[in-house]
């Protein structure tokens, strides 16, 4: 089986960099043929998995797609600095990967965690990439089950294969090297008391005990060598003889547990969710115990030689005989083809808390309804090449000044037909949907505008930009969900939350005057009554269809209706548009934009030009 790798190449002065690279060199030799792509790598040169592909033979040369990023650059966000600084990459590199859900191959995506991602950007990321399979040690029977059905609708369980593994690690990082042992306990990784709430307190009690205790400084999570220190842990848990830990508030096995076995440290955490699985018993292969009894029990086993040599010569055979890298490989190559095609599975699979109902619900999947309705027609954006001009860009710029460019490209983007997404190029694709609109806005000579749902008012903005340069005289409608006084969260592609308020973030833009609001409230859209708008934008709101039967007065023969967020990553969204198209008689034309946000849904009075 040939796959494609997409991965970000992660820095070996972190013990779980080094992890990494052992693993990929590793997959490489069980799936012959396959390729490692993506920032870090030397052959990283586009951020499109469609030119990657082609790039080595075409798709038909591979079987599927293995994609280990990180969730929020899957969701859509601009690489972290430390890669761009550490990597040198220009400003069109830091969206990776753009346009997997183009391809029809198989995907497998990889996680670690689950948390950094809202309910709602999962199951944006993971029907609009196509993602066949997740693959994570945070999936039931390890990991809180009402936890995993909060972050994956029963929609997403209903369509992708969640498949569990046990944990697992590298004797070449973690072994015993046969040194003194120098510590009682060693307390190590984050203190986030919130999220690890054991941890905080077994550090209470083993710091008020008379135990020694050992607690290194945090290395950090940055790829820069220069922030992060190259990491000592590897070296310093053999030293001591107990590692204390907890599996946070979701109860998960983490790698702490796996690492301390290999070292031949004792393990000493409260309760695991799924222990079983992993061939573990509590008291036998590891402490368990939680901050109201941690102290009493390490001092069980430190003070009796045979029960502490007992428990970690039978933790250790359990770790070289299940859970190193090398037999979690072996067993995940051999499952990894049957799960990326749909097929029934043995192993970890048969722990899976739905890979059966997905293949069920494959087989029963119902004939698609053949009654009359809208006709959609779907695009590229890029087949509807558009310049994005300055002012467009720099307006932008203004209101989310943390976006970075490269001289050349702020005066104006030329996309070519055929040419993959360049996201970061210009910082956002709200800049290529504001400029598509706007082009379609002077074609029409509109003059009449309402955008809906606006907290930035970003569109709104370049509407009265346009009316005033043209010498037009028009109208120009926001509503206005934020008061002027409230804050505005505004993320930034570097994981910056800005919060602004309308005026901090129109301050110096005379042009925002222009424009009037209409405050979020019951008949708010009643003043209009009688007045006929040229152009109608649904940006961000989910309440669509309930808008619109308040705006319906306002829709002429000549009127176009757009909305944003169109895609099969909300198809309550679809559902309403198509509702609108069908009252109108008219049909939709779907720009699509790529797995970030699904793109424009237009619905205009006459038929689209092919």
């Amino acid at each position: 089986m040939r796959l494609l790798f997409l991965c970000l190449k992660e820095s070996p002065t972190l013990a779980q960099g080094r992890l990494m690279v052992e693993i990929e060199d590793r997959m490489l030799q069980l799936f012959p043929g396959s390729v490692m792509y993506g920032p870090g790598y030397d052959n990283f040169k586009t951020c499109d998995v469609m030119e990657i592909l082609e790039e080595y033979g075409g798709e038909n040369s591979f079987d599927g797609i293995f994609c280990r990023v990180p969730e929020r650059e899957l969701a859509g966000d601009a690489l972290g600095f430390h890669y761009a600084l550490k990597y040198q990459l220009s400003s069109n590199l830091w969206n990776f990967p753009a346009n997997l859900g183009k391809s029809k191959l198989p995907k497998l995506l990889w996680i670690a965690d689950c948390w950094h991602l809202t309910p709602q950007d999962w199951r944006r990321v993971l029907l609009t990439t196509g993602i066949n399979v997740v693959m994570s040690g945070i999936v039931p029977p390890f990991f809180d089950r009402r936890a995993f059905n909060f972050y994956f609708s029963r929609e997403l369980q209903e369509q992708v294969t969640f498949l569990p593994y046990g944990i697992f690690t590298s004797p070449n990082i973690f072994h015993n090297p046969g040194v003194a042992k120098e510590h009682d306990i060693l307390l190590a990784g984050a203190q986030v008391p919130e999220f690890y709430p054991q941890r905080a307190y077994m550090r209470e009690a083993f710091n008020s005990s008379d135990l020694s205790v050992f607690e290194p400084p945090h290395p950090g999570y940055s790829q820069l060598e220069n922030v992060s220190p190259v990491s000592a842990y590897p070296d310093y848990l053999p030293r001591c003889r107990i590692s204390a830990f907890c599996s946070s508030k979701f109860h998960f096995p983490t790698l702490k547990l796996v690492e301390a076995m290999a070292s031949k440290t004792i393990a000493l955490c409260d309760s695991i969710y799924g222990i079983e699985h992993l061939g573990m018993e509590p008291d036998r292969h590891f402490i368990l115990a939680d901050s109201s009894n941690c102290v009493e029990k390490a001092r069980r086993w430190l003070s009796d030689p045979d029960l502490y040599n007992e428990m970690a010569e039978a933790a250790y055979e359990l770790f070289r005989t299940r859970h190193t890298l090398e037999i979690r490989l072996r067993e995940l190559a051999e499952l990894i083809p049957a799960v990326l095609n749909g097929q029934p599975a043995g192993g970890w699979a048969a722990l899976s808390p739905n890979h059966r109902l997905v293949c069920a619900m494959r087989r029963s999947k119902a004939v698609e309804s053949t009654e009359p309705g809208p006709v959609t027609t779907t695009r590229d954006y890029w087949e509807s090449p558009v310049t994005v001009q300055k002012d467009t860009w720099q307006y932008w710029y203004r209101l989310f000044p943390v976006h970075q460019i490269d001289e050349g490209i702020a005066l104006s983007v030329r996309i070519p037909p055929n040419v993959g997404l360049r996201m970061a190029a210009v910082g956002h694709m709200e800049v290529f949907k504001a400029q598509w609109l706007l082009d379609l806005i002077q074609q029409k000579n509109m003059r009449t505008f309402l955008e809906i749902g606006t907290g930035a008012g970003y569109h709104s903005i370049l509407w009265a930009e346009y009316l005033k340069k043209s010498g037009r005289r028009g109208l120009v409608l926001a509503e206005d969900a934020i008061a002027s006084n409230q804050l505005i969260a505004c993320m930034s592609p570097q994981y910056l939350d800005m919060p602004l308020n309308r005026s901090l973030l129109w301050e110096g833009m005379p042009i925002t005057g222009d424009i009037q609001f209409i405050p979020r409230a019951a008949n708010r859209f009643a003043p209009l009554a009688g007045k006929k708008l040229d152009f109608i934008f649904f940006n961000g709101t989910a309440n669509v269809w309930a808008d619109y039967e308040e705006l319906r007065h306002c829709v002429g023969a000549r009127t176009i209706v757009a909305v944003n967020m169109y895609g099969p990553a909300f198809a309550d969204r679809v559902e309403q548009a198509r509702n609108i198209a069908k009252e109108l008689g008219r049909n939709i034309l779907h720009l699509d934009f790529g797995q970030y946000d699904s793109g424009l849904g237009i619905i205009m009075p006459e038929a689209f030009s092919a």
